[in-house]
């Protein structure tokens, strides 16, 4: 198999703390709240072959969730990788 060709974009790292505009605070509330769903490596990925880049994550980022999207008619791949070794090859391989 080789290795699909593909363009990461929005790569970036979330820890979870989501501030709360305050139009929509609760009396007392603070201005940020941890959401643990939100944690990890975030990317969107735009590939030649969907199907070669699903069974490369599978292999090397088992932990990662991978959605075929659309944006704007574009098919495209939101990326979700909760393991730090898996996020680390994962950008060795596609440099973003």
């Amino acid at each position: 198999m080789t290795l699909p060709k593909i363009q990461v974009h929005h790569w970036h790292y979330n820890d979870g703390v989501v501030l709360v505009p305050p139009l929509l605070r609760l009396a007392n509330q603070k201005e940020s709240e941890f959401c643990a769903e939100l944690v990890g490596w975030h990317c969107w990925v735009y590939s030649d072959n969907h199907d070669d880049f699903f069974v490369w994550m599978e292999k090397h980022c088992p932990s990662a969730e991978c959605i075929p999207r659309f944006n704007s008619g574009d098919p495209m791949i939101t990326v979700h990788i909760l393991d730090q070794e898996e996020a680390a090859y994962f950008r060795l391989h596609f440099q973003t």
